[in-house]
């Protein structure tokens, strides 16, 4: 049975126990199943319940939310040419720094600054190389959180201006 609407409500036949799968939606993760029997609540760890529905007072699945990653930073498309997409995801509030080295190590560039501070959440920005002179060439992308530090490295197809 897909159930498309809750609650459902159906005829059961004593003794002819019915199968259930809970099956979770993104970003959820199934926990266990919980059901009353007569004087008597259970909860079934394996997300199949095989139940005869006449001896029981209720079902119901339990699920948790799944929380988002602590903390990403992906650069792309690779190798770009004329604009540059950043996304990343901070799982605490505090500062964060965007920064671009070019392959001699100096930076170039700070599209994020170190006196930026973020709430947690997935954000994204668009980078136009133009605008930060970046020419073609191989360059580091490194965001800064807390402990957290990652680098990307990413090539410019762009022609010097």
């Amino acid at each position: 049975i897909t159930l498309d609407s809750v609650p459902w409500q159906g005829i059961y036949f004593t003794g002819n126990p019915i199968t259930m799968t809970a099956l979770p939606n993104n970003g959820y993760e199934f926990l266990y199943w919980e059901y009353a029997l007569p004087g008597d609540t259970t909860r079934y760890y394996n997300s199949v319940l095989r139940l005869d529905v006449d001896s029981a007072e209720y079902f119901r699945a339990v699920f948790k939310t799944i929380p988002p990653p602590v903390n990403s930073f992906t650069v792309f498309p690779n190798p770009f040419a004329d604009e540059i997409t950043v996304n990343y995801s901070i799982s605490e509030t505090g500062p964060i720094t965007i920064r671009i080295f070019d392959i001699t190590g100096r930076l170039v560039a700070e599209p994020l600054p170190s006196s930026s501070y973020v709430a947690p959440g997935n954000y994204s920005m668009t980078i136009n190389a133009a605008a930060l002179s970046l020419a073609g060439g191989m360059y580091f992308f490194e965001m800064r959180s807390g402990d957290y530090k990652e680098v990307v490295k990413v090539i410019s197809g762009r022609p010097k201006d």
